[in-house]
């Protein structure tokens, strides 16, 4: 039901054969390499600059999962802002913006995935399945939106044989559902 919206990315195992500082679960351990390999195509394939910085948005439902990512993030030498526990995170949405040093920005998708334009970026991550499928276009729509110039990648992450894995199809049943009943009511109007 859900082979048509996700597709499994091609190169999976040139990302696992990545090595990693120390293990941290399997989900933060492939976000992680998943960054270092896109650091390593980035920089091969940037012979135009017009492409820009790598620039990643990254979502989680979970503040906690955030912060250890964070941690692990600084521990890889991974630039990044995660502006969950800052009411005014606006600072660091400017700074990233203006910062193409800075390879990541770790947002909380229910509290901070409507209002913003992150043009610069070109990925989102949302590290989680979003059930409410207006946070989720909230979120891609942070940066896949007008005024940009670049291809918008997006990354759901789901580990296999999971309760993630379970909500990712019930998600997918459910839109097949709302998708039915709008063609439907668009035949019979």
């Amino acid at each position: 039901v859900y082979l048509y919206k996700y597709q499994i990315y091609p190169h999976l195992d040139k990302i696992n054969q990545l090595t990693i500082k120390e293990s941290y679960g399997t989900k933060i351990d492939f976000v992680v390499k998943l960054i270092l390999y896109l650091k390593i195509q980035h920089g091969e394939t940037t012979t135009d600059e017009n492409l820009g910085p790598l620039q990643i948005v990254i979502y989680s439902q979970y503040l906690d999962f955030l912060e250890i990512l964070s941690k692990v993030l600084t521990h890889h030498s991974i630039k990044h802002f995660n502006t969950t526990k800052h009411s005014k995170f606006s600072k660091f949405v400017e700074k990233f913006k203006k910062s193409p040093d800075i390879t990541c920005l770790l947002l909380n998708v229910r509290k901070q995935a409507s209002g913003l334009t992150l043009v610069n970026a070109t990925h989102v991550f949302l590290l989680d399945p979003i059930i409410n499928h207006g946070d989720e276009l909230q979120a891609i729509n942070r940066v896949h939106r007008i005024g940009q110039t670049r291809e918008t990648c997006v990354w759901n992450f789901m580990v296999k044989n999971t309760v993630e894995e379970n909500i990712l199809k019930y998600k997918c049943v459910l839109e097949e559902k709302k998708a039915n009943k709008n063609r439907n009511k668009n035949k019979n109007p």
